[in-house]
């Protein structure tokens, strides 16, 4: 046996972990494959300096089944017809039938076989393209930017090695697939994600506690967006204040290998304040602010302040935005038809209404992470109620008018203030929390939330609440 196989992943793959199995999508050709526990165990490993040895061990520990040469060759044989594995040197192809003769494995040892079930497959992704830089989490706005909100790239990727594998073999890999991964299927599956090379930093390396094989801490980059507040509605013919982006917190944090972490990530508000996004327990950010029209008396703080109205021709100030986290609303006009503040960004305070327009809603703040993790920009707030309506901030603020238009889902951007009789405002955007480290180069796996591995990193986003693990 080699002292290194150099098996190693296909670049480019968007992987979703659920329960120790996988889906795996390759943009480039379409197809999505479930990978049992077994599977996933040693497509982890293949990242190019993993012995075949070590991933025999690594297999047995992880399934259960015995260390067995064959086994891994079973995996892999699966594994490189359907490319998602290059091999370093040749792989047997034995048959399942011949493994269990030659074993004498029980029913339930034969159930954790290695599979990799095709589930569907699409038309071959667009030829995707690369931006040549990306901005610092929380740069200036008005930086370039390496390519548009939610543009598809892409660009050579890596993956960590060793998730633990507990699920039962045989059980539902997921929300896209209903079925045992051992049944051919041919279930509706998410469009995959074109994955990126934007050029974060990489944090430093972890650092081992103590004594012993492997580091016992992780370093971890997070990024943590609260609920976008909702616009106001109108009660008469005057603008009323756009909703506060949610408020946005990074920063970094040294965690514990063996460590569970919960995440709750904020609703957009709906004719309400948009709710707190956690990353327990680093990092809270508050829900933007709800929009003020004439019939509010005061206009609501949050992680960014939402924009005010006016009462009998007295002008109402915006709401308060939270340090370090957001900023002011902007204020109403203080006369008939008067045009409504914007809510405050991320990045900028929001804008005052005048005498017909609304205030435009303050910008957010860029996420230096690549597009298809997460926005580019996050935190806009919503623009003010007015003939015409304010722009929403950049970063996922709704537009106000006639009627307010909602947030964008994902960048806490708060939802448009309205002007004309009765009508509502829009809804906050919800919010989203993303943790990335490092891809450790074996031994360390984080679980939980979608995973993209692009660029030497690692990225785990969450759109709901879930939990975050490394093992």
């Amino acid at each position: 046996m080699a002292a290194s196989s150099k098996d190693r992943r296909v670049d480019g793959l968007v992987v979703e972990e659920i329960d120790g199995e996988l889906l795996v999508v390759h943009p480039g050709t379409g197809e999505a494959h479930a990978l049992n526990g077994a599977s996933a165990a040693v497509f982890r490993a293949c990242d190019g300096s993993t012995s075949r040895a070590a991933m025999v061990e690594l297999l047995a520990e992880r399934s259960g089944l015995p260390a067995d040469e064959e086994i891994l060759h079973l995996a892999l044989s699966e594994l490189v017809d359907a490319g998602l594995v290059v091999a370093g040197s040749p792989v047997s192809s034995p048959s399942r039938r011949q493994v269990l003769r030659r074993l004498g494995l029980t029913v339930a040892a034969a159930a954790a076989l290695p599979i990799v079930e095709t589930m569907m497959v699409r038309p071959a992704a667009a030829q995707a393209s690369t931006p040549s830089g990306s901005q610092p989490v929380g740069a200036p706005v008005g930086a370039p930017v390496g390519a548009p909100v939610g543009a598809p790239v892409g660009a050579p990727v890596g993956a960590p090695v060793g998730a633990p594998v507990g699920a039962p073999v045989g059980a539902p890999v997921g929300a896209p697939v209903a079925v045992p991964v051992a049944a051919p299927v041919a279930a509706p599956v998410s469009p995959p994600m074109a994955p990126s090379s934007v050029n974060t930093p990489p944090p430093p390396a972890a650092v081992p506690a103590g004594p012993g094989p492997g580091p016992k801490t992780l370093d971890l980059t997070y990024l943590v967006v609260g609920g976008g507040g909702s616009g106001a509605y109108s009660d008469g013919d005057s603008g009323t204040g756009g909703g506060g982006a949610g408020g946005v917190v990074t920063g970094t944090a040294t965690a514990a290998i063996a460590g569970t972490y919960r995440v709750l990530v904020g609703a957009g508000g709906d004719f309400s304040d948009g709710g707190n996004s956690t990353f327990e327990p680093y990092a809270l950010a508050v829900g933007g602010g709800f929009g003020l029209n004439d019939s509010s008396p005061v206009a609501r703080s949050g992680g960014s302040g939402a924009g005010g109205s006016s009462d009998n021709y007295v002008v109402q100030a915006g709401g308060g935005g939270t340090a370090g986290q957001g900023h002011d609303g902007g204020s109403g006009a203080g006369y008939a038809p008067h045009g409504g503040g914007g809510g405050g960004g991320a990045g900028v305070a929001g804008s005052s209404g005048t005498e017909y327009a609304g205030g435009a809603g303050g910008a957010g703040v860029a996420t230096g992470m690549p597009a298809a993790v997460v926005a580019a920009y996050v935190g806009g707030g919503g623009g003010g109620g007015g003939f015409p309506g304010g722009p929403g901030g950049i970063g996922g603020g709704g537009a106000g008018g006639d009627t307010g238009a909602a947030g964008v889902a994902g960048t806490g951007g708060g939802g448009g203030g309205s002007r004309d009789y009765f009508q509502q405002g829009g809804r906050g955007g919800s919010g989203v929390v993303v943790i990335s480290y490092a891809t450790p180069s074996s031994g360390v796996i984080g679980g939980g939330g979608t995973v993209f591995y692009i660029g030497g990193r690692t990225y785990h986003r969450f759109s709901s609440n879930g939990t975050f693990t490394i093992s």
